[in-house]
């Protein structure tokens, strides 16, 4: 057993290194990276393995799908053009801040009533907007405003806008902004577009002459002459409508008018020639002659000038007819317009219900003027101011 133990001593001191022997090696923890450059590509990998990167977030959540930017606002938007087109007319100071005061109201609080109604017959506004009455008006249209009458003023009114609406209400309000902090008149946008071609007339048969017989009046004063009084049937409407009608325009609204614009004023004026079933045309000849037919209001002033040459003793004479419309006579057309298919109606030429019209010879070296025929002559009768129409 001893002999055992003595054995087994020896053993030890032959694997077990001397205290007094030297590591001439460069030392090295296992699982640390080594300085120097002969450092072996397992050492590397055993120190990846054992010492792995720290995640400074274990539970990383997947990027976001890159957001889509928000489509910027429309600048050539209905409200924004028209608000481009008031400033570039250069309107004076107080109508560019009266109409911006009025747009943030309903702009802060669409729902409110009292900011969606706008008299237009107010001192203060019609004061204030001056001559820029035009375009001040159609900047109020552009973003939803209607025109109405109210006890016999001129409103402009707004239901509860919708969200797009409002929209267009805030763009018309950044252009006006960006006016006042620049200080300028702005670039403006393009001129207005040319008004819409009016619907092509309804085909309609020429009015019977057997029931509406020309009639032909002695020489008178234009004066004379424009007094027309018509019947009442001539209108679209009941007698009882017509009365109404008459008494609710006894009252003035020439303070609300002042600020309407032109599409309204159109719009009414279109309205009021559709009560009418026909329109009585007078003729005046140079001599003071008065020639009177009876049309409908939709047939084109083709039928006028036939309606004439078929009553002058020479019909080849060439002549035009001449609207006394303000501020200056106008001829009216016989043939259609360059660039239009047909020739405009009575209706479109605003000779609806009745106008008094002049005839204009064109000269020649022969002859200056012929008159009408001897069956229109023979039953010339005197025209007064309480002559009737029929």
């Amino acid at each position: 057993m001893e002999e055992m133990k003595d054995k087994m001593k020896g053993f030890v001191k032959k694997v077990t290194p001397s205290s007094s022997s030297k590591f001439t090696g460069q030392g090295r923890v296992l699982g640390t990276s080594s300085s120097s450059s002969s450092s072996s590509p397992a050492s590397s990998v055993n120190s990846r393995l054992l010492n792995p990167p720290t995640n400074p977030n274990p539970n990383p959540k997947p990027n976001p799908p890159p957001r889509t930017p928000e489509p910027p606002s429309d600048p050539d938007s209905p409200a924004a053009e028209s608000v481009r087109r008031f400033l570039s007319a250069g309107p004076r100071e107080e109508a560019v801040d009266i109409a911006l005061r009025l747009l943030r109201n309903v702009a802060r609080e669409p729902g409110s009533e009292k900011f969606r109604r706008i008299r237009m017959g107010n001192p203060k506004i019609r004061e204030a907007v001056g001559d820029d009455a035009e375009g001040w008006a159609g900047v109020l249209e552009s973003v939803g405003f209607t025109f109405g009458e109210e006890e016999g003023e001129v409103w402009a009114t707004m239901g509860v806008p919708t969200e797009e609406m409002v929209v267009g209400i805030k763009e018309a309000v950044a252009v006006l902004e960006r006016w006042k902090e620049k200080d300028s008149k702005g670039s403006g946008g393009a001129d207005a577009a040319a008004a819409p071609k009016p619907d092509a007339a309804v085909e309609t048969k020429p009015v019977d002459r057997q029931i509406w017989p020309i009639r032909v009046f002695f020489s008178v004063s234009e004066s004379v002459a424009a007094n027309i009084d018509l019947p009442d049937n001539f209108y679209n409407l009941s007698s009882e409508e017509i009365r109404r009608e008459a008494q609710s325009r006894k009252k003035k609204m020439e303070e609300s008018q002042l600020l309407v614009p032109k599409s309204y004023k159109e719009k009414q004026a279109n309205a009021a020639r559709k009560k009418y079933k026909f329109t009585v045309i007078r003729v005046q000849f140079p001599d003071g002659v008065v020639l009177q037919g009876i049309f409908r209001p939709s047939e084109p002033t083709t039928s006028l000038y036939e309606f004439v040459s078929s009553s002058l003793k020479e019909p080849g004479l060439e002549f035009e007819l001449l609207s006394p419309a303000a501020p200056k006579l106008r001829v009216i057309p016989r043939f259609p317009i360059a660039g239009e298919k047909r020739t405009s109606t009575l209706e479109e030429e605003r000779l609806v219900p009745s106008a008094l019209i002049k005839f204009k010879p064109i000269e020649t070296d022969s002859v200056v003027f012929t008159g009408l025929i001897n069956e229109l002559l023979e039953i010339s009768e005197p025209l007064t101011s309480t002559t009737t129409v029929l």
